[in-house]
């Protein structure tokens, strides 16, 4: 589901969170995976930065996993208003429960989405 988040300096965006996904072969069963998260941002009320290091997942054993871009699919630098962008983004996480997180200033985090990697 979209979630509106609200930024500092009256700036807000919409953003949702679609994942993980697993890439085709992925043993049954395994313990961890190269998963794969689509992250769609919209609504901004003005200019939001963007970046890959402002997102990091955590598994349920509390280990953080910092993501990269998906090749292929470019993120944009930042959010203006009126605009929708939408990236991929990965890193390699255990199978279980966990949640992808978002810094957009610092280590400070405004939002985070639950997610379960299923490898069966």
């Amino acid at each position: 589901p979209a979630v509106r988040l609200d930024l500092d300096r009256g700036k807000s965006v919409t953003m949702t969170v679609h994942g993980p996904t697993a890439p085709a072969g992925t043993k049954v069963g395994a313990e961890a995976a190269d998963l794969t998260w689509t992250v769609t941002v919209s609504d901004a009320t003005g200019t939001v930065p963007l970046s890959v290091r402002q997102f990091n997942v955590q598994d349920e054993a509390g280990k953080y996993h910092w993501v990269q871009p998906v090749k292929g699919s470019p993120m944009s630098a930042k959010i203006s208003k009126d605009q929708k962008v939408t990236f991929k983004i990965h890193t390699v996480a255990s199978a279980g429960e966990g949640m992808v997180r978002w810094a957009p200033v610092g280590k400070h985090v405004v939002a985070l989405w639950d997610y379960i990697a299923e490898l069966d």
